[in-house]
């Protein structure tokens, strides 16, 4: 018999599972599994094990690798369950090759020990950067901790280990950078930028800046997405490059992603850019049809005859330099949203508009991201509004006054 059940207590038992002896020790080992429930559940539970046993389906956590379990066993198991969309499980796949499994992988889940992770976590934040240049930020260190804490947890759900050492770990703390946003007078300027050194991408910049609609938006619109005589713009889907291939998903990031947006003065900008292309397709012996990108490389069409999307990261490495171009420091591209909601809040827009014009899960999330910038912003705008009546000498005086 290679296994049997001892009883514990009410409804609690032992189920001992003989795993055969240890040829380094010629010592017999035995696993417990604990389980609840009534004698009869119990003996079902003995058979299954048994079953996986003799099968060699039953996985002993002593001699499997942390490599092995994340990448085999959680993950595509924690994806599939929680219906994560492609570029999450990539996500989660560049952290664990480029970090957590060159520094862990090689412990056996019984071996990991709080301080083991702990000590990780310290020399990452000390010295765990792939280019040798310094250390993580506790921010990245932060997502290894959630990714590593999610997959102990279900190691101790599938009773492949008794508890899990994240639990005795606290991962570091870190303060969320502040929102860097256009100033007026550079918002106009990059344009100016943009559209005279980098014209390929003056409508995509334009529209994201006056929509607030993210990379991955932008660049999977097509022209049936477009509604030019309404002056409006759905938002349907996303488009991302995993692994060097381009992914075309019907998934937005929330459920409340999937909005109608209208267009303003990015209807213009949107009408003369559909008219160069129409005009750019018949040079190449095409004309433009509905399901096109509305965002489109110009160097060549697709096997399909059909225009290429633009890659994403080429888009933001334009962004780059046409910010470099025009002098400025610190904006990244999706700041362009960050730019374009914060200034629709200034405007006097109700939360829960803007909230549905950003695509957020909730109010709340619009709330808690722009509240800062918001002040900020209004302060700025009262300082400017001193200034330009007062002049800088007067409104010194005034405040010698107030005092």
């Amino acid at each position: 018999m290679r296994g049997h059940i001892v009883k514990r207590g009410k409804n609690n038992w032992g189920i001992v599972l003989s795993m055969g002896k240890d040829p380094s020790t010629n010592k017999y080992r035995q696993r417990w599994v604990s389980f609840r429930g009534n004698k009869g559940a119990a003996d079902s539970r003995l058979n299954e094990l048994l079953h996986q046993l003799n099968n060699g389906e039953l996985i002993d956590p002593s001699k499997m690798t942390l490599e092995d379990f994340l990448l085999n066993r959680w993950l595509p198991s924690h994806a599939k369950n929680k219906n994560l969309a492609l570029r999450t499980v990539a996500g989660y796949r560049d952290q664990l090759d480029r970090h957590i499994i060159p520094a862990l992988g090689h412990y056996h889940l019984s071996e990991l020990k709080p301080l083991t992770i702990e000590t990780y976590y310290s020399q990452s934040m000390d010295s765990g950067r792939i280019d040798g240049k310094g250390g993580l930020s506790g921010r990245s260190v932060k997502q290894h901790h959630a990714i590593l804490h999610a997959a102990l947890k279900d190691a101790v759900r599938w009773q492949m280990i008794s508890r899990n050492p994240c639990d005795a770990v606290e991962p570091p703390r870190f303060q969320s950078p502040e929102i860097r946003i256009f100033e007026l007078d550079e918002f106009r300027h990059f344009l100016g930028v943009v559209k005279s050194d980098y014209p390929e991408y003056y409508a995509l910049f334009y529209t994201i800046l006056f929509t607030g609609v993210r990379r991955s938006e932008a660049l999977a619109l097509t022209w049936a997405d477009v509604d030019l005589a309404a002056g409006s713009l759905s938002v349907k889907r996303t488009l991302h490059c995993i692994n060097g291939q381009m992914h075309l998903s019907e998934r937005t990031k929330t459920k409340k992603s999937k909005r109608t947006l209208k267009l303003e003065s990015a209807n213009l900008v949107l009408r003369e850019y559909r008219e160069k292309r129409e005009a750019m397709l018949q040079d190449m012996g095409t004309t433009l049809r509905h399901d096109d990108f509305v965002f489109s490389r110009v160097d060549k069409l697709g096997d399909n005859g059909r225009p290429l999307p633009m890659l994403p990261d080429s888009v933001t490495h334009a962004w780059i330099k046409a910010v470099r171009r025009a002098g400025l420091t610190g904006l990244r591209l999706h700041d362009a949203r960050h730019t374009n909601l914060s200034y629709q809040i200034l405007a006097g827009n109700d939360l829960s508009v803007v909230s549905h014009n950003a695509g957020h899960s909730s109010v709340r999330v619009t709330g808690d991201v722009y509240v800062k910038t918001l002040d900020d912003l209004k302060r700025k705008a009262a300082l400017s509004f001193d200034k330009m009546v007062l002049g800088e000498q007067s409104r010194e005086e005034a405040m010698v006054e107030d005092r």
